[in-house]
């Protein structure tokens, strides 16, 4: 095992910037930030490439890396090895299943395109790249630092559900519902290629025009090993439930007929707005 750790962790403020370009190509992209798959939330993005040269999108230095499966008291290792670099102030990049380039060991500073490792010579080789802001305690999107993607494919609902207590129902069928509290159960993703999906960036809830719920899923905070969102400009936990649905509300609705809105926005500013009318009994 081989580790390096060269830094203290001073926290100081820190403004992100464009890097100059992706450590693989985002054509190998698959799972983007937000999506759950495996059980969990993809705090990063997976690439899917064999024997692939990874490049430092922007300068920074090697404060740790490991090329064995397990740490000291067996923690394992995902995907087998790890590298992690600070870059502006309190940004770390991080690699799974990179193997690091032996040269870091004697120039642990880098500069832009610095080649910094390769992905595994497999057939099912695969990395994952994530931003961690040690002062916030925040995982960020990649997007926030690498170069912009020029695509204008609209986010898109795969599941819009109203729910209450036992009662879940699909909006696209829903004709009519009970007055009182309900809330909506969502799954959402942006495609950006045809093989990478990503997660959204906002969804705004709105009844019969009128904003209730607006939630920022772009960054996550950890907090005592829980995942936080910004749900009305204020972190909250209560943002997932067990299957990875996102959960807005609870909204109030009242006797008449209403209309249910989300908008979606995806990280370059596309949006897509659906709507579903209902009658309240």
């Amino acid at each position: 095992m081989k580790r390096l750790l060269l830094f203290s962790f001073v926290f100081i403020a820190v403004s992100l910037v464009w890097a100059v370009i992706w450590p693989v190509s985002f054509e190998y992209a698959v799972n983007g930030f937000g999506l759950w798959f495996n059980g969990s939330v993809n705090r990063g993005i997976e690439f899917v490439v064999q024997n692939a040269p990874v490049y430092a999108p922007v300068q920074g230095e090697v404060v740790f890396e490991c090329t064995e499966e397990t740490l000291f008291g067996g923690f394992p290792v995902p995907q087998g090895s790890m590298l992690v670099c600070k870059n502006q102030g309190d940004i770390l990049t991080i690699y799974s299943g990179i193997l690091p380039s032996k040269l870091l060991e004697q120039h642990p500073v880098f500069e832009e395109h610095t080649m910094l490792g390769t992905t595994r010579d497999t057939a099912d080789a695969h990395m994952y790249t994530y931003i961690f802001d040690l002062k916030n305690t925040v995982y960020l999107h990649p997007h926030h630092v690498y170069p912009e993607i020029k695509e204008n494919i609209l986010p898109q609902v795969r599941t819009a559900l109203l729910m209450q207590d036992t009662i879940e129902v699909s909006l696209s069928t829903v004709k009519s519902i009970k007055q009182g509290n309900w809330y909506i159960k969502l799954r959402a993703v942006d495609l950006i290629t045809q093989n990478y999906v990503d997660g959204i960036k906002t969804v705004t809830c709105l009844l019969d025009g009128a904003e209730k719920q607006s939630v920022v899923l772009d960054t996550i905070s950890i907090k005592n090993g829980k995942l936080y969102y910004q749900v009305n400009k204020a972190w909250s936990n209560n943002v997932l439930d067990d299957e990875g649905f996102l959960i807005l509300g609870p909204i109030y609705i009242t006797k008449g007929k209403s209309i249910i809105s989300l908008v979606l926005e995806d990280f370059y500013g596309n949006k897509k707005s659906y709507s579903w009318p209902v009658i309240v009994e």
